[in-house]
């Protein structure tokens, strides 16, 4: 998974070797955003991991390399991405959303960059976070940022108030376990 670290950096401009750009947004998109993260990121490598239905852009973009995620590999595609380390993993916002909307956040690396839909770079730091999950359809309904916070609040009391009264009662069932034999004699 990407560091806590990831999520404080700005975008990184310079130092950047490896790209990788994920296909998060619909097919015709993506060479702009390809030409863009060039530009963007000058010299740096750059490999695609494009959706299966898409498999056919592998030959209209330029890049050192490309991925196909197939639904049958899956399951071997992700070790793989993470036994390579990018400096940064490029997604795109804006528009109809792909099934590899959630693969940026599992792979190592040092920087998220989304593009929107002006194809305007910008870092996904945890300010910007919310908004992009929202966008990416992760909270499953349209809420206002006061719910999301109110949400966030109540699950940070209420989760550790439930764990502390789970492990009460579970150190008592526990105890009275142990103690009930003795209680007897």
């Amino acid at each position: 998974m990407s560091s806590l670290l990831t999520f404080f950096r700005p975008i990184p401009l310079s130092g950047v070797e490896r790209v990788l750009i994920v296909q998060t947004g619909s097919g015709s998109r993506l060479p702009r955003l390809v030409e863009r993260s060039r530009g963007l990121f000058g010299e740096a490598r750059l490999e695609v991991l494009l959706r299966e239905g898409d498999a056919s852009l592998r030959h209209e973009i330029d890049v050192a390399s490309t991925h196909v995620a197939r639904w049958e590999e899956r399951y071997s595609l992700l070790p793989e991405l993470r036994r390579t380390p990018f400096d940064v993993v490029v997604l795109q916002v804006g528009g109809a959303t792909t099934e590899l909307r959630l693969l940026p956040f599992l792979l190592r690396t040092r920087s998220i960059v989304a593009f929107d839909e002006m194809f305007e770079a910008r870092a996904v730091t945890l300010f910007r976070l919310p908004g992009i999950v929202a966008h990416l359809g992760l909270l499953g309904e349209n809420r206002t940022r006061f719910e999301m916070v109110r949400r966030a609040i109540a699950k940070v009391t209420v989760a550790p108030l439930l764990g502390f009264f789970s492990l009460v009662y579970l150190l008592g069932s526990n105890l009275w376990l142990r103690l009930r034999p003795l209680w007897r004699r």
